[in-house]
């Protein structure tokens, strides 16, 4: 889990993004947009709609996007107040539609609405879903659990590098946010290999696996290793 960053309301949260991200790179600068492009890929919009939700008065997206948008900055480590006074079973459903598990259309239909509109209430706090519903949405968590804690490891890859306050400028974008993305990366990969997702495959899966995965796991294994070694001999040393 990221370290909490900022806990607010929404807008509260847009505007300390937005505060922090134009002391560092204000609009128009150099490397503005490309600052902001990562955030705009997971929500799945243009730059110019991040920009539109990070201006005072913030002007955050409606539905899907809206949810897509509070799980990035729940990413970042940003509170919302909102999310975090969600019920858990609530909670844990939003987020499938947020980090893009399941669509907002399919989730409607599964859970039993008539429409989007009435999903986002409820996923907001706005009024309380049927007893039904809601074992409906557990369930399907249930099910689909494994997939969002991938999705959840690859979306690490589209984490905006905030900007630290007691760093140089120049270490703020070089080896401190690659070290910084990386330690995030294997904090979410460990949750995810703490469900054992692997245990049950068979001889056949796993011969599979070992065909399609180029070396991946063995290159990684030896990174890790390495990385291991050094700092075992550096607490050693202290």
């Amino acid at each position: 889990m990221p370290n909490e960053l900022f806990r607010g309301h929404l807008d509260e949260c847009l505007k300390h993004l937005s505060k922090a991200l134009s002391q560092q790179w204000p609009g128009g600068s150099k490397g503005s947009i490309q600052v902001r492009k990562p955030m705009a890929d997971f929500c799945g919009v243009g730059v110019e709609s991040v920009n539109r939700w990070l201006r005072d008065p913030p002007k955050p997206p409606t539905g899907e996007t809206l949810l897509k948008l509070m799980c990035y900055l729940d990413l970042l480590g940003y509170k919302i107040i909102e999310l975090e006074n969600l019920p858990k079973t609530r909670r844990n459903f939003l987020e499938l539609i947020g980090f893009n598990v399941i669509s907002a259309n399919a989730a409607t239909q599964a859970v039993g609405y008539a429409d989007p509109s009435d999903l986002y209430k409820a996923l907001r706090g706005k009024h309380k879903p049927t007893s039904k519903k809601e074992e409906v949405m557990w369930t399907l968590w249930k099910e689909k659990k494994n997939a969002l804690a991938d999705q959840k490891v690859w979306s690490e890859a589209l984490k905006i590098k905030m900007p630290s306050q007691d760093q140089p400028t120049d270490e703020k974008h070089g080896l401190a946010g690659q070290i910084h993305a990386a330690i995030g990366i294997f904090q979410a990969l460990l949750i995810m290999l703490d469900e054992r997702p692997f245990d049950g495959l068979t001889e056949g899966e796993l011969q599979g696996m070992r065909e399609s995965d180029g070396g991946t796991i063995a290159k990684l294994s030896a990174h890790l290793n390495s990385i291991n070694a050094k700092l075992v001999l550096l607490k050693e040393g202290g």
